[in-house]
């Protein structure tokens, strides 16, 4: 890769066995590996340090294969069960929550916890590619949307120190009530708009199939938000400008009149944009964040580990808190 791009490569399928050979020659930061079946080849991929990912999304087989084909849960748990008998470092699983199995997601920390893995991230699904072919039922609503964040900062809080629980950004923001307070009175003196979403900006997504660029990882295939192409010769080719500009004056609500936009920027672009799609069947670039996390004021009041932030930065970064630029 050429020099000062900050490289993560992902993989879908690690069974080619040339994987191994180009991973040696190619320059990267992060690698990650998406595992549907683990064999003792893969060994050889983790002295390249990899992130390596299972998606699961549910406990049961009856849950899981609702996004997946008959016999799925078996080979996933299967892959999972090989990589601790391998010892492979870096252990993620990636659970898609919907209007079907967001009720479990206690269920989901005691089965990972069976298999001993540590790290668990909860997403969403999120109305883009083939998703879009999937029952409208199957989306969240409003009130399962809430309980997935209230029960997630249970869980986090219940499994701190034992399993490392996340919640994606297509979530939006999880500021705690009092952060978001106090974000409200030291925007004004922020010196410029904090861009929250790199997307097409900072970050690109190369599709290796097709060669082109795309925003992110959660826009890969969508041809309204193509930025160009990866030429042998030339390198990037990008034909459009970044995919939004001026987020500040031209967002939707609720993100427009909230008092921390100038932090958060509109936060993640493609699920603010997926959902209101799915919602309204328009696209619109600038479409506010239809459920916010924030706006609907249901976090916690006071989180520690934002506490612990706030003296971190106020003790040990040259720039003032309040001043500081944000990236």
């Amino acid at each position: 890769m050429s020099k000062g791009y900050n490289t993560r490569v992902y993989f879908s399928d690690q069974s080619d066995p040339r994987l191994l050979d180009i991973l040696k020659r190619v320059s990267y930061d992060e690698i990650e590996l998406n595992n549907r079946v683990v064999t003792d080849y893969v060994k050889e991929l983790s002295t390249t340090n990899p992130i390596f990912g299972f998606s699961l999304h549910g406990h049961r087989a009856d849950i899981h294969e609702i996004l997946t084909q008959e016999g799925n849960f078996d080979v996933t748990i299967d892959a999972i069960k090989k990589a601790r008998k391998l010892n492979l470092p870096n252990l993620r699983v990636f659970s898609v929550l919907h209007s079907r199995n967001y009720m479990y997601m206690q269920e989901m920390c005691e089965l990972l916890q069976k298999y001993d893995f540590s790290h668990l991230q909860f997403t969403k699904l999120n109305y883009a590619g083939g998703a879009q072919e999937l029952p409208d039922d199957l989306y969240m609503d409003q009130d399962a949307f809430v309980h997935v964040v209230k029960t997630y900062e249970k869980l986090k809080a219940k499994y701190s120190g034992t399993m490392e629980l996340s919640l994606s950004k297509m979530y939006g923001p999880t500021h705690s009530r009092l952060k978001v307070h106090f974000l409200g009175l030291i925007t004004p003196f922020m010196k410029r708009q904090r861009r929250a979403c790199h997307g097409g900006i900072e970050k690109i997504i190369v599709d290796a199939k097709t060669k082109k660029i795309f925003p992110c990882v959660w826009t890969t295939g969508e041809e309204w938000i193509n930025l160009g192409y990866y030429d042998e010769e030339k390198g990037l080719v990008f034909e459009k400008k970044t995919w939004f500009e001026d987020i500040e004056s031209k967002i939707g609500e609720p993100c427009k009149s909230c008092k921390i936009l100038r932090y958060c920027g509109g936060y993640c672009r493609s699920a603010a944009i997926a959902e209101t799609n799915r919602l309204t069947g328009k696209i619109d670039l600038y479409a506010g964040f239809p459920r916010c996390p924030v706006s609907l004021k249901i976090t916690k009041f006071v989180k520690s580990h934002e506490v612990k932030s706030f003296f971190a930065r106020l003790f040990f970064l040259k720039k003032p808190y309040i001043l500081s630029s944000y990236e």
